[in-house]
């Protein structure tokens, strides 16, 4: 999912520290969770190539802007902080 930049800026005014702090807590996470969590990540392929194939076909009808690049990023590390 692209977020858009006004998803992107209401969800930076509804992050607030505390929410980022709670985030690194894991004394909340039983040992079976974190099992599950770690299987989970290791089953996970290393690699898409649908996305793989996507990115060069984007690459060769040129390549976007180091800032709009950039601004995606920051949008979706934003997003994310609010799940």
């Amino acid at each position: 999912m692209i977020i858009s930049g006004e998803q992107a800026r209401l969800a930076a005014c509804i992050i607030e520290p505390p929410v980022q702090a709670a985030r690194g807590n894991r004394s909340d996470i039983s040992p079976e969770l974190m099992e599950r969590i770690l299987s989970a990540i290791a089953a996970t392929p290393d690699m898409r190539t649908d996305r793989v194939i996507e990115a060069v076909d984007r690459m060769e009808h040129g390549a976007p802007k180091p800032s709009e690049i950039a601004e995606m990023i920051v949008a979706r590390a934003i997003c994310d902080a609010l799940r």
